[in-house]
């Protein structure tokens, strides 16, 4: 209904304008229609306390009580520039452009007494692009930590471990010194190799030669100096891909070297005894 105007008539006699019982029924229809509105129901007859959210109100007439209306979480004091996160929304998502494509943080909370920090361009990881000029890349990163290992993802497949040289005793238990192998042989049962990367996966060949070994030859020779299994897959069925530990090989050496040394040491001594 449009806004009913009483016509006051002409001054000063009001001749020709509403008479009295007209008058007050504009002043009922107008006012009929303004509580209409504010209650949301038709014909209402009592004021809400707050004005609903639907007709343009908080719904509520406490802070706490307009921000949970709003869809906002529960409301902090104000004093601490504060935004609690409630358990019906767990994370706030900060972004540059009109979409979470763009460079995004999300603010997660993992308990009441934790908060976690997440750079993230979608739900499954990290976008990446080289520099501050590059390309954004298609790809999701992630890095996950367990066992005293940090092993990279792109997307759903894991790319490998990232070597790490933590190696204080702290950290270390059941330690024992190797005595019982041939680290001379180790050495010279390994098959060295050149090699290109194939196109498997997330792996894409460009033509460039490496030098190195292949993971489940060198597991045969040294069980400790690769993880993963020979095409093992996840429980998703991605391939894991078999890691080298590196550590292990360097150790091989060192006790390769360690034997050369007894033995031209020996020779030393058989030499001498034969010269004498």
């Amino acid at each position: 209904m449009s806004k009913q105007t009483i016509n006051l008539g002409t001054a000063p006699s009001g001749a020709g304008g509403d008479d009295r019982r007209s008058a007050a029924l504009k002043n009922i229809n107008n006012f009929d229609e303004l509580y209409s509105f504010l209650t949301g129901v038709l014909g209402g007859v009592t004021l809400p306390a707050a004005l609903p959210v639907a007709k343009g109100g908080t719904g509520a007439t406490t802070l706490d009580g307009a921000r949970n209306a709003l869809g906002l979480g529960t409301a902090q004091n104000p004093a601490f520039s504060g935004i609690e996160l409630s358990a019906s929304t767990p994370f706030i998502d900060f972004h540059h452009g009109s979409s979470t494509e763009d460079y995004t943080s999300r603010l997660v909370t993992l308990s009441p007494t934790v908060l976690r920090c997440t750079s993230r361009f979608s739900p499954a990881g990290v976008i990446c692009k080289p520099g501050e000029g590059g390309t954004v890349s298609t790809n999701c990163y992630n890095i996950s930590f367990g066992n005293g290992v940090c092993d990279l993802w792109v997307d759903f497949t894991r790319l490998g471990t990232l070597q790490v040289t933590a190696s204080d005793y702290r950290i270390k238990k059941n330690i024992e010194t190797i005595e019982d192998v041939s680290f001379l042989d180790r050495i010279s049962n390994y098959r060295i190799v050149r090699y290109e990367i194939g196109d498997f996966d997330i792996w894409k060949g460009d033509g460039t030669v490496f030098q190195g070994v292949i993971a489940h030859e060198a597991q045969a020779v040294n069980p400790l100096a690769v993880s993963g299994e020979k095409d093992g897959v996840d429980a998703t069925g991605r391939p894991w891909i078999q890691q080298l530990n590196h550590m292990a090989f360097i150790t091989d050496l060192i006790g390769a070297v360690k034997e050369l040394r007894a033995e031209v040491a020996t020779l030393k001594t058989e030499l001498e005894t034969l010269k004498g």
